[in-house]
């Protein structure tokens, strides 16, 4: 629950400690300023270290220990003179041992969340035997000194002095300088026997936190009548006030460290090459085993690590697919932060690859598209004037010619002869709106889409089912909208009748997720195609141009053996819409 804490709430139970902690020891500033001084900078430390780790982006559990630790500085000040006149001394004498125990579990853990099964042992054993030895010597005498400054009239078992000065003073003395060794021996051991990244996290703390605890053995030695009293409480003191100056060493690589992988990573994955990533990943994260392959390729682990010593990670994009697969060796690396902060960057790198790489093949494919279009356009405009000069313009060369004629005869004739020429002429103009139609339909223009469909289907040889939506029907979308679907509809009816052999087609107009969506299927005998110089090319090249798609499935397939006919999928872009 204390982890939920809020950062206001954390900033005062940091403050408070320290305030508390000048009161308390305030008493013996006359006669150990120095030693005071020193407690005073290291509780400070302590406070100021566990607020940053709580921002950190580390488990906040490291946090709250480095307050928890600040805290527990404060009990021992309680064990002096001035405070047994007021019967507090035992309490300070109780805890004051809570110290050790709370610093030893918060190096242990650091940086996990969680203390090892060893590590726990040794934080509970330290914890019970100086809270057992001390509680055992305040309530007995001998003539061995324990440092309790025993306020007047305090409670004294009638034991035998032995369990006084063997078994609560020398014994739980030595036991408790016994578990501080051992402390400091698996410190040693730990920063000797890690490697890589782990070893520059953890080396320097655990050297700090080593020195902490063999000063802190030798003063419970001393005090257990086993080594002659050479100032180890000063010493110790002095250890303990550079174990938040390691902790922040170490913060500042972390960070210093998250920004140069970061750079070096997305520059090594945007190069697309895996060797040149796995290089940078190895460098970065000091694991001269890692190995980055593709998702699908087996595991390959090098000769000097067997499998049960590696780990894997999968980097995936946003949409959870695999990119790439990293094994690397947990004990070279430990560090889960700049792990993260490393396959993040792989991450990033691979995805401004892959969508320059997108980004490039579409203005390709759009370039090739515009190109396609521009062909098309001085071929329909080649087509124009030969319909132009083959139809309508021979029509009315042939209207002028009769008309000639009719200065020449008698009225009777030249009455039938201008009959012919209207005649004609109704002719000529019937091939123009054709040809209009062709460029532009008029009903599109004037009506919208909905009844510029409706002409469409009217002219089919077969019927033609409509089916739009109220939201399509209520605002017509802009003119090049409007334009595109239709000319998306009238080629795939065109096609259906040409060479489809349809009886029956269905058309379906939505506006969905901002785009207008036409859905032309037909009963025909399937066959359509994206055909180099097709129509349906064109009609994709105009629909890219738009910002749109053309999606064509003819069946029979593989997944439809049973079944025939085709169907097209014009989705464009809503750019604007306006009311009807």
């Amino acid at each position: 629950m204390y982890l939920r804490l809020t950062p206001t709430r954390a900033v005062l139970f940091g403050t408070t400690a320290l305030v508390v902690k000048i009161a308390t020891s305030a008493p013996r500033l006359s006669t150990e300023a120095p030693a005071v001084a020193i407690t005073w900078l290291t509780t400070l430390s302590f406070v100021v270290i566990g607020l940053t780790l709580l921002s950190s982006g580390l488990p906040r559990i490291n946090g709250w220990a480095c307050l928890l630790v600040a805290w527990a500085i404060v009990p021992g000040d309680l064990n002096d003179p001035h405070y047994a006149a007021h019967g507090l001394s035992w309490l300070g004498f109780l805890l004051e041992p809570v110290y050790l125990a709370a610093a030893v579990a918060l190096v242990l853990r650091y940086p996990r969340e969680r203390l090892r099964s060893r590590d726990r042992a040794i934080v509970v054993s330290m914890l019970a035997v100086s809270l057992v030895s001390r509680a055992g010597a305040m309530f007995t005498s001998g003539s061995v000194k324990d440092g309790f400054h025993r306020p007047d009239g305090f409670p004294t078992a009638a034991l035998d002095p032995v369990w006084h000065d063997v078994v609560f003073v020398r014994v739980g003395r030595g036991a408790t300088a016994a578990l501080l060794v051992l402390t400091g021996v698996v410190l040693m051991w730990r920063a000797a026997s890690s490697i890589g990244l782990n070893r520059q996290s953890i080396a320097p703390l655990a050297v700090v936190t080593a020195i902490c605890s063999f000063a802190a053995a030798f003063d419970q030695a001393y005090w257990a009548r086993m080594v002659p009293d050479l100032n180890a409480a000063l010493a110790r003191d002095l250890s303990a006030a550079m174990i938040p100056v390691a902790l922040l060493a170490d913060l500042l690589r972390r960070r210093t460290a998250g920004t140069v992988i970061a750079e070096r990573v997305v520059a090594a994955a945007r190069s697309g090459d895996s060797l040149e990533l796995q290089s940078a990943l190895r460098s970065a994260l000091t694991d001269p085993s890692l190995v980055v392959g593709l998702p699908e390729e087996p595991s390959t682990l090098p000769a000097h690590g067997p499998s049960s010593a590696r780990s894997r990670a999968v980097v995936t994009d946003d949409s959870g697919r695999a990119l790439i697969r990293v094994d690397y060796n947990p004990k070279a690396i430990g560090d889960e932060a700049l792990l993260r902060s490393a396959l993040e960057a792989s991450r990033v790198g691979l995805e401004n690859t892959r969508l320059n790489a997108e980004l490039r093949a579409n203005l390709a494919a759009l370039t090739e598209a515009n190109a396609r279009i521009v062909s098309a356009t001085l071929d329909e405009r080649r087509r124009m004037e030969r319909n132009l000069h083959d139809g309508a313009q021979q029509q009315f060369l042939a209207v002028a010619a009769l008309l000639a004629r009719a200065d020449l005869v008698e009225a009777v004739e030249a009455r039938h002869i201008v009959g012919e020429a209207r005649h004609q002429l109704r002719d000529a103009l019937a091939e123009l709106r054709r040809l209009a139609r062709g460029i532009h339909p008029a009903a599109l223009a004037q009506g919208g889409l909905v009844p510029a469909i409706h002409t469409l289907r009217e002219a089919a040889p077969f019927r033609v089912e409509l089916d739009v939506d109220a939201a399509t029907a209520a605002h017509r979308p802009s003119a090049a909208v409007e334009a595109a679907a239709y000319f998306a509809t009238a080629e795939a009816l065109a096609n259906a009748a040409k060479h489809a052999g349809a009886t029956d087609v269905r058309v379906g107009i939505r506006q969905r997720e901002g785009a207008l969506v036409v859905t032309i299927a037909d009963d025909g005998t399937g066959g359509a195609r994206l055909a180099p110089g097709g129509g349906l090319v064109g009609l994709r090249d105009r629909l890219t141009a738009l910002r749109g798609s053309l999606v064509v499935h003819s069946d029979p397939c593989s997944e439809h053996p049973d079944r025939h006919g085709s169907e097209l999928v014009a989705q464009i872009p809503l750019d604007e819409v306006r009311d009807r």
